[in-house]
Protein backbone atom coordinates (compact mmCIF):
# COMPACT_ATOMS: atom_id res chain seq x y z
CA UNK A 1 0.00 0.00 0.00
CA UNK A 2 3.41 2.86 0.61
CA UNK A 3 4.22 2.13 -3.03
CA UNK A 4 1.19 2.88 -5.02
CA UNK A 5 -1.32 6.30 -3.74
CA UNK A 6 -4.08 4.73 -5.85
CA UNK A 7 -4.34 1.53 -3.44
CA UNK A 8 -3.86 3.67 -0.15
CA UNK A 9 -6.62 5.89 -1.47
CA UNK A 10 -8.91 2.76 -2.06
CA UNK A 11 -8.03 1.71 1.67
CA UNK A 12 -8.56 4.93 3.29
CA UNK A 13 -12.63 4.62 1.16
CA UNK A 14 -12.71 0.78 2.84
CA UNK A 15 -11.32 1.98 6.14
CA UNK A 16 -14.03 4.57 6.42
CA UNK A 17 -17.04 2.04 5.22
CA UNK A 18 -15.93 -1.03 7.24
CA UNK A 19 -15.49 1.49 10.30
CA UNK A 20 -19.29 2.52 9.56
CA UNK A 21 -20.51 -0.51 9.63
CA UNK A 22 -18.34 -2.06 12.83
CA UNK A 23 -19.81 1.20 14.94
CA UNK A 24 -23.35 -0.21 13.96
CA UNK A 25 -22.36 -3.50 15.10
CA UNK A 26 -21.23 -1.96 17.86
CA UNK A 27 -23.84 -0.37 18.86
CA UNK A 28 -25.98 -2.81 18.05
CA UNK A 29 -24.57 -5.33 20.68
CA UNK A 30 -24.39 -2.39 23.17
CA UNK A 31 -28.51 -2.34 22.58
CA UNK A 32 -28.59 -6.10 22.79
CA UNK A 33 -27.01 -6.61 25.71
CA UNK A 34 -28.81 -3.47 27.80
CA UNK A 35 -32.32 -4.97 26.72
CA UNK A 36 -31.27 -8.21 27.80
CA UNK A 37 -31.12 -9.66 31.13
CA UNK A 38 -26.87 -9.38 31.03
CA UNK A 39 -27.48 -5.80 31.87
CA UNK A 40 -29.30 -6.94 35.22
CA UNK A 41 -26.32 -9.15 36.94
CA UNK A 42 -24.87 -6.97 39.89
CA UNK A 43 -21.38 -6.89 38.43
CA UNK A 44 -21.56 -2.88 37.74
CA UNK A 45 -24.45 -0.84 37.95
CA UNK A 46 -24.08 -0.08 34.52
CA UNK A 47 -23.38 -3.36 33.10
CA UNK A 48 -20.33 -2.24 30.96
CA UNK A 49 -18.21 -5.15 31.66
CA UNK A 50 -20.39 -7.31 29.49
CA UNK A 51 -20.63 -4.84 26.84
CA UNK A 52 -17.14 -4.64 26.45
CA UNK A 53 -16.34 -8.54 26.35
CA UNK A 54 -18.95 -8.76 23.99
CA UNK A 55 -17.87 -6.66 21.11
CA UNK A 56 -13.82 -7.14 22.28
CA UNK A 57 -14.37 -11.05 21.84
CA UNK A 58 -16.43 -10.47 18.28
CA UNK A 59 -13.91 -8.13 16.91
CA UNK A 60 -10.83 -10.49 18.02
CA UNK A 61 -12.54 -13.56 16.38
CA UNK A 62 -13.33 -11.94 13.11
CA UNK A 63 -9.25 -10.39 13.42
CA UNK A 64 -8.24 -14.23 13.44
CA UNK A 65 -10.84 -15.07 11.08
CA UNK A 66 -8.96 -12.60 8.31
CA UNK A 67 -5.56 -13.33 9.38
CA UNK A 68 -2.73 -14.22 6.88
CA UNK A 69 -1.43 -17.20 6.74
CA UNK A 70 2.53 -15.57 7.62
CA UNK A 71 0.44 -13.94 11.06
CA UNK A 72 -0.58 -17.54 11.89
CA UNK A 73 2.80 -18.80 10.70
CA UNK A 74 1.22 -21.36 8.44
CA UNK A 75 2.86 -22.67 5.33
CA UNK A 76 0.66 -25.27 4.47
CA UNK A 77 -2.83 -26.06 4.76
CA UNK A 78 -5.78 -28.82 3.82
CA UNK A 79 -7.95 -27.83 0.73
CA UNK A 80 -11.10 -29.19 0.64
CA UNK A 81 -9.96 -32.36 -0.33
CA UNK A 82 -7.57 -33.33 2.66
CA UNK A 83 -4.43 -32.80 0.16
CA UNK A 84 -2.00 -30.58 1.95
CA UNK A 85 -1.08 -27.82 -0.39
CA UNK A 86 1.46 -24.75 0.05
CA UNK A 87 -0.18 -21.34 0.95
CA UNK A 88 1.24 -18.07 0.14
CA UNK A 89 2.53 -16.16 2.90
CA UNK A 90 -0.42 -13.28 2.37
CA UNK A 91 -3.38 -15.81 1.67
CA UNK A 92 -5.84 -15.25 4.01
CA UNK A 93 -6.67 -19.19 5.47
CA UNK A 94 -10.49 -18.40 5.77
CA UNK A 95 -11.08 -18.44 1.83
CA UNK A 96 -10.25 -20.64 -0.91
CA UNK A 97 -7.05 -19.87 -2.87
CA UNK A 98 -9.28 -18.74 -5.83
CA UNK A 99 -11.37 -15.83 -3.75
CA UNK A 100 -11.86 -12.48 -4.76
CA UNK A 101 -10.29 -11.42 -1.34
CA UNK A 102 -7.20 -13.20 -1.84
CA UNK A 103 -4.54 -10.55 -3.12
CA UNK A 104 -7.04 -7.44 -2.14
CA UNK A 105 -4.68 -5.73 0.44
CA UNK A 106 -6.91 -2.48 0.56
CA UNK A 107 -10.14 -4.21 1.02
CA UNK A 108 -8.12 -6.72 3.77
CA UNK A 109 -6.65 -3.50 5.73
CA UNK A 110 -10.44 -1.64 5.49
CA UNK A 111 -11.84 -5.43 7.06
CA UNK A 112 -9.29 -5.64 9.73
CA UNK A 113 -8.41 -1.97 10.62
CA UNK A 114 -11.90 -0.21 9.46
CA UNK A 115 -14.70 -3.23 10.50
CA UNK A 116 -12.48 -5.22 13.21
CA UNK A 117 -11.25 -1.72 14.95
CA UNK A 118 -14.45 -0.53 15.22
CA UNK A 119 -16.06 -3.52 16.53
CA UNK A 120 -13.05 -4.06 19.56
CA UNK A 121 -12.27 0.37 19.91
CA UNK A 122 -10.40 1.34 22.66
CA UNK A 123 -12.22 4.44 23.63
CA UNK A 124 -15.52 2.34 24.17
CA UNK A 125 -13.87 0.33 25.98
CA UNK A 126 -11.79 3.00 28.10
CA UNK A 127 -15.18 4.73 28.56
CA UNK A 128 -16.63 2.77 30.34
CA UNK A 129 -13.63 1.59 32.71
CA UNK A 130 -14.11 5.90 33.64
CA UNK A 131 -17.46 5.61 34.01
CA UNK A 132 -17.58 2.30 36.21
CA UNK A 133 -14.34 3.73 38.25
CA UNK A 134 -16.31 7.57 38.31
CA UNK A 135 -19.22 5.40 39.87
CA UNK A 136 -17.14 3.94 42.71
CA UNK A 137 -16.98 0.48 41.09
CA UNK A 138 -13.21 -0.18 41.23
CA UNK A 139 -12.92 -3.82 41.36
CA UNK A 140 -14.83 -4.05 38.20
CA UNK A 141 -12.84 -1.59 36.20
CA UNK A 142 -9.89 -3.51 37.42
CA UNK A 143 -11.31 -6.74 36.16
CA UNK A 144 -12.54 -5.22 33.03
CA UNK A 145 -8.56 -3.26 32.37
CA UNK A 146 -7.35 -7.20 33.18
CA UNK A 147 -9.63 -8.53 30.42
CA UNK A 148 -9.19 -5.77 28.45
Amino acid sequence: LRECPHMRAQALVYIASFSAIGTVIRIYIDTLLDSSRLADIPVTSSGALFHSIASNALGCFLIGLLASASQLRLTHAFDGFNVLVPLDSLEIVLFSHEHAVQGNAALLVGLRVGLCGAITTFSGWIMQVVQMLCAGEVFPAIVAVILG
